[in-house]
């Protein structure tokens, strides 16, 4: 791992493609969370509204029949059952541009997130990829930045039978990014978090 940095670039023209994580049972929520509505839009375009300021497309990963409603292009994950680091190993494999933009569908206020600056953090160091830490030393690597070129060694990571991101963010160079504010980055488990995260 490459040690944190603090961003201080300017963003220029960037080529970068943009998924939405939307798989998984929702098992603790109910029902599929990436088609419940919170403002009366569903949680996985809420997504796709905040990357698209800042990718050339917006992809769904892991959509099935249910999510052809929302109307965008929609990508298996690359293993079944192998959690969100299946997902980012698939939008990976599926960009055609440098950078790839990974954000889960579940974090209904990520409007607010720092995607600018995690982009420009990207383009200014060109690490493997940038991933937010909260005040609370969380790592956000549901809402990160990857480059295209780490998609081999992530790839071989799950076909080794890894799971977990963290573990398998120690075979690319990744950046911690420190961030001021947790609150973008909640994420909705049960339909109670709704309540407590407003």
């Amino acid at each position: 791992m490459m040690p944190a940095v603090r961003d201080s670039g300017q963003r220029g023209d960037v080529d970068a493609d943009g998924y939405v994580l939307v798989g998984g049972r929702s098992s603790r929520f109910g029902s599929d969370k990436a088609v419940h509505k919170i403002g009366g839009r569903p949680m996985a375009l809420r997504a796709a509204d905040a990357l698209r300021p800042h990718v050339g497309t917006v992809t769904l990963v892991g959509g099935t029949f249910n999510h052809l409603e929302l109307g965008l292009p929609s990508i298996p994950d690359s293993v079944d059952s192998a959690g969100p680091l299946g997902g980012i190993v698939a939008a990976l494999q599926h960009a055609r541009s440098s950078l790839c933009v990974v954000l889960a569908c579940d974090m209904p206020h990520v409007a607010s997130a720092p995607i600018e600056t995690l982009i420009r953090t990207a383009v200014r160091t060109g690490a493997g990829a940038i991933v937010p830490e909260t005040p609370d030393g969380r790592l956000q690597p549901l809402c990160a930045v990857y480059a295209k070129r780490t998609a081999s060694p992530l790839a071989r990571a799950l076909s080794e039978g890894t799971r977990r991101i963290a573990a398998a963010l120690q075979r690319i160079d990744w950046i911690r990014l420190p961030v001021n504010d947790a609150r973008p980055f909640a994420n909705v488990n049960r339909v109670s978090d709704l309540y407590l995260i407003g």
